[in-house]
């Protein structure tokens, strides 16, 4: 249950890479002398390849990362012989989307690093959102206590012009009697 690869990306993101698989009947098909022999290694390679893809399916390496961790729905099904890659993939034009059904993602040289970069560069957009989020939620607090403040500060000054109207009223009152109490 050890993938070949866990690929760690910022945020405790990882990506399985699993490149364990027979070349043997690819290899067979290199080597056939007849037609017969190599359309019974192709099968064979193509039914390898699948084999291969229901393997992956079934470890669900996934659960064995740690729990904090964001992890694919996926894992990359690497071949490294691009030839072998293709030749299955033309063989048997529905094996990658049955794969990816399955919830395998094959790859080859060509597409691996693309594939990985568009991940890294998906996940640093969602973190640009997140951050984005969290800066729109720390600016409406401040907007709102600002708010409250000012609600807050009318009351006050209200209060004050209440205060100052009766604090007049009584200096009025008994500066217009002119008369001393004693």
């Amino acid at each position: 249950m050890i993938p070949d690869v866990i690929m760690h990306f910022p945020d405790h993101r990882d990506v399985i890479i699993d490149s364990k698989m027979s070349f043997t009947a690819y290899v067979d098909y290199q080597n056939a002398l007849t037609d017969e022999e190599r359309k019974a290694a192709l099968d064979r390679h193509v039914a390898s390849v699948r084999q291969h893809v229901n393997e992956l399916s079934r470890k669900n390496y996934s659960k064995y990362l740690k729990t904090d961790s964001s992890k694919l729905d996926f894992v990359v099904m690497y071949i490294f012989q691009e030839s072998a890659l293709q030749l299955a993939l033309a063989s048997a034009p529905t094996l990658w989307k049955e794969a990816y059904d399955n919830g395998v993602v094959i790859s080859g040289s060509q597409n691996l690093y693309m594939m990985l970069r568009v991940l890294e560069m998906t996940w640093k957009q969602v973190r640009q959102v997140e951050n984005q989020q969290k800066i729109v939620e720390a600016a409406n607090s401040v907007i709102d206590r600002v708010q409250l403040f000012y609600e807050r500060f009318l009351k006050v000054d209200e209060m004050l012009e209440r205060t100052r109207a009766a604090f007049n009223d009584v200096k009025t009152v008994t500066a217009s009697s002119g008369q001393s109490i004693t």
